[in-house]
This record gives structure tokens, sequence and C-alpha cells, in this order.
């Protein structure tokens, strides 16, 4: 069983979520949303973002995501790269939303042994 995290953060009415394994360090995957986040919001105009009635309005932004993700996916390389003091710090000031995929399971009201919800 992989046990995961669920890392999300939001902004002018746009939730960023993040899915990984729980030994991923939680500084990388915020800093991860954090540049999402923030590319999210110098490419789209508020309106656009207001105006979006389906699902893959944005579906364009997916080419960000996988070289963003390519880069996060290499951990020891990456953390050279960004200032980790500084989200370190920022993480301390607002703490994340981070949950478990136990987590779901009893937010959900499933039991934690269910086997039809094991290895999630």
């Amino acid at each position: 069983c992989v046990c995961v995290c669920f890392s999300f953060t939001s902004a002018l009415g746009v939730g960023y979520l993040m899915v990984c394994t729980a030994s991923y360090p939680n500084v990388l995957a915020f800093c991860f949303l954090d540049e999402l986040q923030k590319e999210f919001i110098v490419t789209y105009d508020p309106k656009r973002i207001r105006n979006a009635v389906r699902p893959y309005s944005f579906i364009e932004f997916d080419t960000f995501i996988q070289k963003t993700k390519q880069r996060y996916n290499s951990p020891r390389s990456l953390s050279t790269k960004i200032n980790l003091s500084d989200m370190q710090t920022e993480i301390k000031l607002r703490p994340p939303y981070q949950l478990s995929d136990d987590d779901l399971r009893s937010v959900n009201g499933f039991s934690h042994t269910s086997s039809k919800y094991k290895g999630i």
C-alpha cells in the first residue's frame, strides 16, 4: 500500500491540488502549487476565469503543468534552484491544508479497513 498525500491551495477562486506519495517533501509540494498558482494568475485574465463554464476551459495550461511536474520529479536537483527557506517560512506563517488518504476515507464515512478502498 502506497500512502499518498493531497496538498492543495486556492487563490482568486481557483483551487490547485497535488497528489503525491507521503514521502515527497511537503515544502516541495507547496512550491509546486505556488509556481502553478503564480503562472495561472499571470496567464489568464480574471474575467475569463470567472466566466469559465466547462471543466476543460484551461486545458492548454496542462503544457505548463507537465513541464513543471518534470522539474519537481527530481527534488534533489530542484531544491538548489528554488528558495526552500522562503517557502518553509510561508508554510509556518500560513499552514497548508494537507490530507492523507486515510483522512479522505474518514471524511467520506468509509472504514479504514474497507477492502474496496485499500491501496488508494
